[in-house]
């Protein structure tokens, strides 16, 4: 054996050695690029559940604003109906005292006419008696 070949033996051991870790970590890169692509199709599928979901709270969201807008014309029709009913309760009552005392007075004035009508009618049934 030469020298040479003695180098290119010993030469060669080493890359054979030296290429060793780079299959090892060509090998490692590969599973780790696999593991990577899994983790894309996940995060991707992810995304798109949160967009789903995102429009789904937009949705939720303008519902619930039409459903206060609602609430509040409803509110706001109740308040007008109660003031309505209020007036008109004031209206009936002020309606009511002027009836009642209308009649206090018709009261009066026929309890006035009568008292001269029932003395007449005693003072005639005791000289007839």
């Amino acid at each position: 054996m030469q020298s040479i070949d003695i180098f290119v033996l010993v030469s060669g051991g080493f890359s054979i050695v030296a290429t060793a870790p780079l299959i090892y970590l060509a090998l490692r890169s590969l599973r780790d690029a696999r593991k990577l692509r899994v983790i894309q199709y996940e995060l991707a599928h992810l995304m798109r559940e949160t967009k789903e979901m995102g429009e789904e709270v937009r949705e939720l969201q303008h519902e619930i604003r039409s459903e206060q807008h609602a609430a509040k014309s409803e509110i706001n029709e109740t308040r007008r109906t109660v003031e309505q009913v209020t007036e008109a309760v004031g209206q009936v009552s002020e309606a009511v005292g002027q009836v009642t005392e209308a009649v206090e007075q018709a009261t009066e004035e026929t309890s006035r006419k009568r008292r001269p009508l029932i003395r007449r009618i005693l003072a005639f049934s005791t000289r007839a008696g």
